[in-house]
């Protein structure tokens, strides 16, 4: 009888046990979903309160300036960019400019010393070497979510712009299911596939638009055509001379590009949700200029007549001849 009992005792214990497992594991996937490891392996720490975060692309800055680190407008401005307390930092692609190369440095001066989660939406030269990415980093498409704030992040280029197959599946799954729920939505990608079947936006970005089976028109919008906000973010901004990029397409669909060069006019992007989850940008210079409102980067802007290149230096002439 005492060992009947004992054993009931024992089976009530483990069945609590379970359920409370159970009611973590929910509680969790409340919070993150189909979520994977940072690069420099930092937890995102959930808050249901303000938060903001990081973004920008082309990370490696200048392929002539070839020292295996990120562009020098960046690491410059490390301690400052940690001072914001963001939830994270999402590189829109090129975070590197040759892995193989600069994995090493990447650790020593930017990985170890960033305090946030870093997570990257792959660019062309991230997979140069895809396998060896995809073993020191997992999956490169996934998402989170933050207080029914939603983040997606995914991969142009394993399918030359298109999102296709396992990817498109998972895109699909969220948009029938967490989209509903989602108070924001935020997807990042290297490659701006938003202006494929854009006339307007294709001919701004003619050197970035390189996304011959892009699917966006056809099979991704239609899916973002919903009544909440959806903020698109893409870092291939290649041939530029400022950082930033904007375009409302809709009352509800927003596209950015955020890009740095290491060249004067370097800039990253602050994105802040508030407790009301109203979304604002702050654009931050990585070389103590002074900037105007992301939405001041708009069509116009790009296509002004005058020139947005960087003022000859004189002083460089006889060394240039």
């Amino acid at each position: 009888m005492i060992r009947m009992l004992l054993n009931i005792q024992e089976f009530k214990l483990r069945k609590i046990v379970l359920q409370s497992f159970i009611v973590l594991f929910v509680c969790c996937s409340q919070n993150f979903t189909h979520a994977t490891n940072s690069i420099n392996n930092k937890p995102i720490i959930n808050t249901d309160s303000a938060f903001s975060f990081i973004t920008g692309g082309h990370l490696y800055g200048s392929a002539s300036v070839n020292n295996f680190t990120p562009a020098a407008t960046l690491i410059a401005n490390l301690d400052y960019l940690n001072s914001h307390n963001p939830a994270f930092f999402i590189s829109l692609g090129d975070l590197f400019l040759n892995i193989e190369k600069d994995l090493d440095n990447y650790h020593k001066v930017f990985f170890s010393k960033l305090e946030v989660p870093l997570f990257n939406a792959v660019g062309n030269h991230d997979i140069s070497n895809r396998r060896l990415y995809e073993e020191k980093f997992g999956e490169t498409f996934f998402s989170f979510n933050i207080r029914n704030n939603l983040f997606i992040v995914l991969d142009t280029e394993v399918n030359d712009g298109a999102i296709k197959g396992a990817q498109y599946d998972f895109f699909k799954s969220l948009a029938e299911k967490e989209f509903q729920e989602a108070k924001n939505i935020f997807i990042f990608t290297h490659r701006p596939i938003w202006t494929t079947d854009n006339g307007q936006l294709g001919a701004v970005f003619k050197a970035n638009n390189s996304s011959p089976q892009s699917n966006f028109s056809n099979e991704i919008k239609p899916q973002l055509e919903i009544s909440k906000p959806v903020y698109w973010f893409s870092g291939s901004l290649g041939h530029s001379a400022c950082s930033f990029f904007y375009h409302q397409e809709s009352p509800y669909i927003h596209y950015i590009q955020s890009a740095i060069r290491d060249r004067y006019y370097d800039g990253i992007l602050s994105v802040e949700i508030d407790e009301n989850d109203k979304v604002n940008f702050q654009t931050i210079s990585l070389t103590n200029q002074k900037l105007s409102v992301l939405e001041t980067f708009d069509i116009s802007f790009w296509t002004k007549s005058t020139s947005l290149e960087e003022p000859f230096n004189f002083k460089l002439a006889l060394l240039l001849i």
